[in-house]
């Protein structure tokens, strides 16, 4: 294990792993949904294994990527839940993006800066959506969105608080938006 803040952010991926599989359990057959959980379990037991395992710096790299081709997938997934995208538009934007932070991972420059922008844009075009249309309990989801956008905000300018950095508190931000989320989700059925 390491130590610091990067255990502390393995402990706060822990935390929306182990919420991610409880949601996953109580939703059963909502199929978009449960990728969108699916997902946030894969992304999160991924962000345990990078942040709280001390390995070799090439395999961590590598695991960065997968970690970032899957978050792609996840914020994209609200783009089919909330903008009615259909899978074929999904696929494409998805791999363009992929491809655009894999360009940035190949000529060494923050494809972190572009993946936050990216989250935010589409986070902004969800919560048009929402407005947009009737959503039931969509007071619930929007909500869930402004506390995701607020904790964006901490990864990028790299705020935090001793060892609690800025991905621990984008991760909290994260637990209160998947549990937000499955409130909305839940009233609405």
């Amino acid at each position: 294990m390491t130590s610091g803040y990067e255990l502390i952010t393995a402990i706060t991926n822990l935390a929306i792993f182990i919420t991610s599989i409880v949601i996953l359990i109580k939703l059963k057959n909502n199929k978009t949904w449960n990728i969108f959980y699916i997902l946030i379990s894969i992304n999160s037991f991924l962000g345990i294994i990078v942040h709280g395992i001390n390995m070799n710096k090439n395999i961590n790299n590598f695991l960065w990527v997968i970690l970032s081709i899957s978050l792609v997938f996840t914020i994209n997934t609200l783009l089919i839940i909330f903008v009615g995208l259909k899978k074929k538009y999904y696929l494409i934007t998805s791999f363009l993006i992929i491809a655009l932070l894999i360009l940035e991972i190949i000529f060494n420059l923050n494809y972190v800066i572009t993946f936050v922008i990216y989250a935010i844009i589409v986070v902004l075009f969800s919560a048009y959506f929402i407005l947009k249309n009737n959503y039931k309990n969509k007071k619930y989801f929007l909500i869930g969105i402004i506390n995701q956008i607020i904790g964006i905000i901490p990864t990028f300018f790299k705020i935090g608080i001793g060892n609690f950095n800025h991905n621990c508190i984008t991760h909290t931000f994260t637990l209160i938006t998947i549990i937000i989320f499955y409130i909305g989700i839940k009233k609405s059925q």
